[in-house]
């Protein structure tokens, strides 16, 4: 089943594009590893592949934060249906920033992983909620070594 791309909130221009699509057809999201502090500054993640039970870890997007949390999605019962957060002018950098993110599990009994960030947030909102879908990857811009400026998300629909 093919992917489909949505988003990129943030800032579109400034910094290096990276990206984590699924490694296969059958994959999920199994954990995500953020670090942050006044702005989300760090990423990476873990899928699994749900019929080989292969892992794939990605790269690390961004630089490192104050605080760090692991989200481990209890795959296969529970998946992401959707990402919200909030951006910002980053009075450092001169550009807009991810200031914060939720990830919110398919399981609705269960409190959404985040929010990652300065509580409580004050830049802009964002969210992108998904009907019939799940998100297995994600996709953006950062600063290598710094923070991460936009972010989108690779949904199987």
């Amino acid at each position: 089943m093919e992917t489909v791309n949505i988003g990129l909130w943030g800032d579109d221009q400034n910094g290096d594009t990276w990206d984590f699509p699924p490694p296969s057809t059958d994959s999920s999201l199994k954990e995500i590893y953020i670090e942050y502090g006044e702005i989300v500054n760090l990423l990476r993640f873990t899928s699994i592949d749900n019929k080989t039970g292969a892992t794939t870890t990605s790269g690390t997007f961004g630089g490192p934060g104050v605080k760090n949390a692991t989200a481990s999605i209890k795959v296969p019962t529970e998946y992401l249906i959707s990402i919200s957060g909030t951006t910002k002018p980053d009075t450092k950098s001169g550009h807009v920033v991810i200031e914060s993110l939720t990830f919110n599990p398919s399981d609705n009994t269960k409190p959404p992983y985040g929010p990652y960030g300065p509580t409580p947030p004050t830049g802009s909102d964002f969210k992108v909620p998904i009907e019939r879908g799940k998100v297995v990857g994600f996709f953006g811009r950062q600063i290598k070594g710094g923070h991460i400026t936009a972010i989108g998300s690779h949904v199987i629909p």
